[in-house]
């Protein structure tokens, strides 16, 4: 950081001259102008950068969440298909107790002479 209070007049006007403000007033006025500025800038991007963070974390949370909702839907899919094979399999059983049926009647037709 420069040592601003030891520059001359003309290098604090040039110097805000680059930041655009006013280079009128005393060599006091024109260097607390331009600390004021520095320590505005420093605010700035402090809050920047905190913004930034806030909006990092934000973004890391939405992520986790996101994460989490698709496992969800993962483990919600995951139980249909459980379901869904449980109500195959008790299909399945019930046709065959009903084929068992159908071939004890047609062994009981064949048995039976009348």
């Amino acid at each position: 950081m420069a040592d601003y209070a030891s520059m001359k007049v003309s290098e604090l006007k040039q110097e805000l001259s680059k930041r655009g403000l006013s280079q009128s007033g005393t060599k006091a006025k024109l260097l607390e102008r331009l600390l004021q500025d520095i320590e505005d800038e420093k605010l700035i991007a402090d809050s920047a950068g905190a913004t930034a963070e806030v909006e990092a974390d934000a973004a890391a949370e939405a992520d986790a969440d996101a994460g989490s909702a698709d496992a969800g839907v993962e483990a919600a899919e995951d139980d249909a298909k459980v379901d869904g094979a449980a109500e195959d399999d008790a299909g399945s059983a019930d046709a065959a107790a009903d084929g068992d049926a159908a071939a004890a009647a047609e062994a009981d037709a064949d048995a039976d002479p009348s």
